[in-house]
C-alpha cells in the first residue's frame, strides 16, 4: 500500500512531519507521497523544513502545486530540485487515490 498525504494550510507543517516518522517509525515499506496546495507550499522554501525534506528524500516523494506556487506569488525554480512541480496539486491527489493510494489529509 502506497500513503498519500496531502497539506494545504503551513500550519499543519508540523503536523505532516510528525505523520511522516510515526510512519517510518512503524517500518511503513509503502511508498509515501506528500501534495502540498495552497499555503502550505510555502514551506518548501523555508530553509529548516528544506533541511528535514532532504533527509527524507531517499523514502518520501515531495509534490507542490504549480497553481499555488503561483498563487502565493513563488518561484517555481528556487525550489529544491528533490520537489516535484504538477500543474493542478488537487488532480494529483484524485490521480492518486485512483491508483489505490491510501489518502490522509493533514
Amino acid at each position: 500500500m502506497n500513503i498519500l498525504l496531502h497539506i494545504n494550510d503551513a500550519e499543519r507543517f508540523p503536523m505532516l512531519k510528525t505523520n511522516i516518522k510515526y510512519l517510518n517509525k512503524a517500518e511503513f515499506d509503502g511508498k509515501i507521497t506528500v501534495v502540498a496546495n495552497g499555503g502550505a507550499v510555502k514551506k518548501y522554501y523555508e530553509a529548516d523544513e528544506q533541511k528535514f525534506l532532504e533527509t527524507l528524500a531517499d523514502r518520501v516523494e515531495f509534490i507542490a502545486c504549480r497553481n499555488s506556487l503561483a498563487v502565493n506569488h513563488l518561484q517555481a525554480e528556487t525550489l529544491p530540485k528533490m520537489i516535484e512541480i504538477v500543474p493542478n496539486g488537487i488532480l494529483e491527489v484524485v490521480e492518486r487515490q485512483a491508483e489505490g493510494y491510501g489518502y490522509i489529509k493533514v
